[in-house]
């Protein structure tokens, strides 16, 4: 996450579920289809967290939190 803050901060990219997001969020949030990948949808270090959206959120809020 220290990353993805950092180049978010430098660039200047917000972090929304647009700018920033994972694999699994980019047909669903952008509209761009994708046929035959695979994604993550749940955290081994997070159990409560499930779910593509649930991921992303996650990962923005730890993004955030660094910023």
């Amino acid at each position: 996450m220290d990353v993805i803050a950092h180049l978010a901060e430098f660039y200047k990219i917000p972090v929304t579920s647009k700018a920033i997001l994972s694999h699994a969020e980019v047909q669903r949030n952008l509209g761009i289809k994708q046929a035959g990948k695979w994604d993550f949808t749940r955290l081994p270090f997070a159990p409560n967290v499930i779910g593509a959206k649930a991921c992303g959120d996650k990962m923005r809020a730890d993004v955030k939190a660094r910023l």
